[in-house]
């Protein structure tokens, strides 16, 4: 039993589930647009996921030392872990090296601005006073802009196709405010967390209630997004897409009743990963 705990916090707390969740949306967009897979753009989307998330849980952990026996759990967790992790993330940072030099020159410059505001998130890249999160309200906003640019921007360029820019714009808009609802969440899940280190994001604004029904406010335009664009293009595909919206739904009312972290990383965050499963039931 203690192995498969084991297996299961390293899969989930050491992020290797949302690094499939990055690259089961990007597979998404090539899917959509119905292009052929990058099998270089699904390395990175994986390796890049695992190594930016991991880098930054390290840098917050070193920052929390002093506080381990009262930091939460995933925090806990890498302090732990933290040969293995600094290990698997130089690897990683040398798989992503290899796979973006056999990408087109455009798509490695979208790569390099995306990665660049990834890793500012918590690290003081861009901002002598701490990461670009620190913003007050911009949290969710930056977690919503990376994701969209990594998991659409990027694999559109990197197809073979001409796309229409309204398309993109459309496609992009959808991914963005399913992202910045999930990161809604996070954010509704961290309340308390983020009061008490002076972090302002949109959940210490408004109140985990307010939060709730902003994001609840958010899926209802994304579902007429959805009926606008998608309803006579694909039937099938726009029935499964609004299920996916209910579901979503669902895990957002959810948050009222439960902190538990694994939820959160592995039910949340694995909403991502329900999309793809759902829309390619069709399109497979």
């Amino acid at each position: 039993m203690k192995y498969l705990i084991n297996i299961r916090d390293f899969f989930i707390l050491g992020h290797v589930w949302l690094a499939l969740c990055a690259v089961a949306q990007g597979l998404l967009t090539f899917h959509l647009i119905q292009a052929t897979i990058s099998l270089p753009v699904c390395a990175i989307l994986f390796l890049a996921t695992f190594f930016i998330y991991n880098i930054r849980a390290l840098y917050d952990s070193s920052l929390r030392g002093e506080q381990k026996k009262t930091a939460p759990l995933h925090v806990r967790w890498m302090s732990s872990h933290l040969h293995m992790l600094w290990g698997l993330s130089s690897l990683a940072a040398i798989g992503i090296l290899i796979f973006t030099w056999m990408l087109k020159e455009k798509t490695i410059v979208v790569f390099s601005i995306t990665g660049l505001l990834a890793l500012s998130y918590s690290i003081p890249l861009l901002s002598s006073k701490g990461g670009l999160r620190q913003l007050p309200g911009f949290k969710a906003f930056l977690i919503g802009i990376v994701w969209t640019l990594s998991t659409v921007l990027i694999p559109v360029m990197e197809s073979t196709l001409v796309m229409d820019a309204a398309q993109v714009t459309v496609l992009m808009i959808k991914r963005f405010t399913l992202f910045f609802v999930l990161a809604l969440v996070c954010d509704i899940r961290d309340e308390q967390t983020d009061r008490e280190h002076q972090l302002h994001t949109i959940a210490t604004y408004l109140g985990a209630a307010k939060a709730r029904m902003l994001c609840l406010g958010l899926l209802v335009i994304e579902e007429f997004i959805i009926y606008t664009y998608d309803y006579n293009l694909d039937r099938d595909v726009f029935y499964r897409l609004t299920l996916f919206t209910l579901l979503t739904a669902v895990v957002v009312w959810s948050t009222k009743y439960t902190k538990n972290v694994f939820y959160y990383l592995f039910v949340a965050d694995g909403m991502t990963m329900l999309q793809y499963v759902l829309v390619c039931m069709v399109l497979v």
